[in-house]
């Protein structure tokens, strides 16, 4: 059965077996979180989910990084939401979701709570990632686009259970158990890109808190069934019409997919990626602007174009249109949560975007359906009002595995996430990264993040 040989996949592995190649991609998924979590907790929304959290009297011993000290789940939740608000934290291109924003909150909650070290934490993240991303494998890219589920709380809520189970010493029986109560609860719908409401950026915090519930739930006795995966009636069928079980425990525990995540550059969602890419390549060779440009057309699949929202309100519906995020990256030469925030307001952004046309190509559509590992694929084609017509596809955007961001890229992206915090203490904290699994506890590292003042 595939939930028993996750369970025992979570019960026997431990950080001795680790390659050291897992060890060193863990701590920088690690740095990448908390650098997202730190801007997040600056925002708006940042500052709303602060009030929610605080809304309770109950104190705890879990940092919600810039907030306090709150109970576990709460401030994994916490943790969770502000990590994702930038819509700038690591994801994965097959199992289309974001792995660390529910997994590395779960495990810095618990762990730090019950004062756990370095390699513990390490374990238990690479085993969060590889569960999400191996269901993940399996259900997409049908269940997001058949059926509009975001895999960061469904295949999310499992992962969790998963990385709760393990610092939690669960037996084997009681992962099977909390696997069966998580994976009956998946959520996540895509409903809210229609109307420019919020319910994506809370996906991973419902994701954390099903998930250590569910963990908390089977030490206490409760069941779930122990076919919640692949039932008839489980968690694959009801989330997807195309999955393939045989992806989600080939190999297990010998071939890690926490090395298979990307890192993103820009603000947005990752479809747009390949486009942005395409348009910063031109803008830097033909030296466009706002100016000279009469309109950009967009040929890409199915996929990417229904991401065509010309008239966005709020920073998650801006992060999902092509249109919105093309004409920052044109007008600005970059795409940072500042120049989407500032460009909600500029009427010089929303102008541009009406010069993008988004065009579905059945050459492309056909590609991607023969490829789809680069089902972002877009071609830009760039009309100058000269009548020069300039043209550039990208399949597979910068921060993927086949085109990594080096150690030192992902340092400078912490140091703009966190630019107005005091260098020292930026430093320290990519100090005691780099050194992760050689801490004896890692309550030190979190204290450092109790209270951010940007």
């Amino acid at each position: 059965m595939i939930t028993e040989k996750i369970a025992t996949f979570v019960t026997n592995q431990n950080y001795k077996t680790l390659p050291q190649h897992v060890i060193e991609m863990t701590k920088r998924c690690i740095l990448d979180y908390i650098g997202n979590t730190i801007a997040g907790s600056q925002t708006k929304v940042g500052k709303m989910v602060s009030e929610y959290i605080n809304n309770s009297a109950n104190l705890g011993s879990s940092t919600a990084i810039g907030i306090g000290k709150r109970l576990i789940e709460k401030a994994a939740f916490a943790n969770s939401v502000m990590s994702r608000t930038l819509d700038l934290d690591d994801g994965h291109r097959f199992s289309m979701g974001h792995p660390g924003t529910v997994i590395i909150s779960t495990a810095l909650s618990i762990g730090e709570s019950n004062n756990m070290n370095g390699k513990e934490i390490i374990t238990a993240i690479v085993i969060g990632y590889d569960i999400y991303i191996r269901l993940g494998r399996a259900i997409n890219p049908s269940s997001l686009k058949d059926r509009g589920l975001d895999a960061t709380c469904t295949c999310g809520t499992l992962a969790a259970a998963a990385v709760a189970d393990k610092l939690y010493g669960l037996n084997k029986k009681e992962i099977i158990n909390s696997l069966g109560i998580a994976g009956s609860q998946p959520g996540g719908l895509y409903e809210c890109l229609t109307n420019d409401s919020m319910p994506k950026i809370l996906f991973p915090g419902w994701a954390v808190f099903i998930g250590i519930n569910s963990s908390y739930l089977a030490k206490k006795g409760f069941t779930g069934p122990g076919t919640i995966i692949e039932g008839d009636k489980g968690f694959c069928q009801a989330v997807s019409q195309d999955y393939y079980l045989n992806r989600i425990t080939k190999d297990i525990g010998n071939t890690f997919f926490i090395n298979s995540v990307y890192f993103k550059k820009y603000a947005c969602m990752r479809g747009l990626h390949a486009g942005i890419d395409a348009l910063i390549i031109l803008k830097s060779k033909y030296l466009l602007h706002k100016g000279n440009v009469e309109k950009i057309v967009v040929r890409t699949s199915s996929f990417v174009k229904q991401y065509d929202n010309y008239k966005p309100s709020t920073l998650v519906a801006a992060q999902a249109s092509m249109p919105f995020c093309l004409s920052v990256a044109l007008l600005k030469g970059k795409v940072t949560l500042n120049d989407m925030l500032d460009g909600l307001k500029d009427s010089n952004v929303y102008d541009l975007a009406r010069k993008v046309y988004l065009k579905l190509d059945l050459s492309i559509e056909r590609y991607t359906e023969n490829n789809p590992s680069e089902w972002a694929t877009a071609e830009l084609d760039v009309y100058l009002k000269n009548k020069s017509l300039y043209s550039q596809r990208i399949s597979i955007p910068k921060g993927e595995p086949e085109f990594p961001y080096t150690n030192e890229e992902l340092i400078d992206k912490f140091n703009s996430l966190t630019m107005n915090l005091p260098k020292q203490r930026k430093e320290y904290i990519v100090n005691m990264i780099n050194k992760f699994e050689l801490l004896d506890s890692i309550r030190p590292l979190l204290s450092h993040l109790e209270k951010i003042s940007i």
